[in-house]
């Protein structure tokens, strides 16, 4: 019962939150694009995150071991914006070029 109710309290507020990312073209967008690539960023996203790590491991001059942590190296300060941008548009990017690809060669 407590579910439901959480569910039914907070549909208004999804309802006006899609209303409202609705309204921008480029975040719709972008929302769509992330729908149709989204197995792209299921396979990809863990490979992306240790493009990150890498470069973490660079700036702060680790060992380059490092990068094999699971699943991922840095989880303090402002590295998970760098993750989550890194682990959705770069699989998205590379996904819409690899359509655009194979739609050129027929």
């Amino acid at each position: 019962m407590k579910i439901s109710t959480k569910i039914q309290g907070n549909a208004p507020h999804l309802y006006d939150i899609a209303q409202i990312l609705k309204k921008s073209k480029c975040v719709s967008e972008f929302l769509m694009s992330c729908g149709q690539n989204s197995m792209a960023v299921v396979v990809l996203h863990f490979l992306c995150f240790k493009v990150v790590s890498l470069i973490g491991v660079m700036f702060y001059k680790q060992p380059i071991g490092y990068i094999a942590a699971f699943p991922v190296l840095y989880e303090n300060g402002m590295w998970w914006v760098a993750y989550l941008f890194t682990g959705i548009i770069i699989p998205v990017l590379l996904s819409m070029l690899w359509k655009r690809i194979k739609a050129e060669m027929g």
